[in-house]
């Protein structure tokens, strides 16, 4: 409460989400911290009111794929697909709910750990292909046992068959190589950084770090670093990244 004149609601969420990741990271490295910065504003209402229209939701469609990817994270957002591609590896944590989603299940199964599990799992294990009725609208979940992926997750590593229409003959995806596998190796550069952030913990750390305060400063240019707090990433200098950044 003594902090409220100081830091925002949006602040706060923003100081939270980074508190919870830095606590539930097992063997981080050295040094590893989210960066903290505040001076957000409130707001009493929010102009992204309908989430069933594409072109108005904040978030990307779990049914899609790249291209909604690309609309949220690079088109809106201002962000690489590089970022977009850590981002939605935080689906490491917590589960999906029917009663929220639609869907239900979590993506990995020890959900209590911030790491690169989520992206493991999406390249090393079969993905079968589910639809189902939810309250009148038929959802896709890729099923391995009781763990999921959604079609926007499958898509960082696969074609899936979205932009060509063929999702239909797609049942089962993964794991890369596999004879039964329905689905093409992703071409893009999702595809190269889910494989990255895969083969490497610490790279993926890194680059969620590096996307997650890019994420929370979209629309500021002056937010104020907390003298408790990194204030740039934390990424040693000599950590070269091994890939390409770009946007396309």
């Amino acid at each position: 409460r003594p902090h409220c004149a100081i830091i925002s609601r949006a602040d706060y969420w923003y100081l939270a989400a980074k508190a919870v990741v830095e606590t539930v990271t097992p063997n981080a490295p050295q040094n590893f911290a989210i960066p903290f910065t505040y001076g957000r504003e409130d707001v009493a209402s929010c102009s992204y009111s309908d989430f069933t229209d594409l072109d108005l939701s904040r978030l990307p469609g779990a049914e899609h794929g790249l291209a909604e990817l690309e609309r949220v994270f690079v088109t809106q957002m201002g962000l690489t697909l590089r970022d977009a591609t850590a981002l939605i590896g935080a689906h490491t944590l917590g589960r999906a709910q029917t009663a929220i989603s639609g869907y239900n299940g979590p993506w990995v199964a020890d959900t209590s750990r911030f790491d690169n599990a989520f992206f493991q799992d999406l390249l090393d294990d079969p993905w079968a292909k589910r639809t189902f009725n939810s309250g009148g609208t038929t959802l896709t979940e890729w099923r391995r046992g009781g763990r999921i992926m959604l079609n926007s997750d499958m898509a960082l590593a696969y074609d899936i068959g979205l932009e060509d229409g063929t999702i239909g003959q797609r049942d089962r995806c993964g794991p890369i190589g596999d004879t039964r596998d329905d689905c093409q190796r992703q071409s893009g550069n999702t595809g190269t950084f889910a494989q990255l952030f895969a083969d490497d913990n610490t790279e993926f750390l890194y680059s969620f770090s590096d996307a997650f305060i890019r994420m929370a400063s979209v629309g500021y240019d002056d937010l104020v670093c907390s003298s408790c707090s990194v204030c740039v990433s934390s990424r040693p200098a000599d950590a070269v990244t091994t890939t390409t950044t770009t946007t396309t």
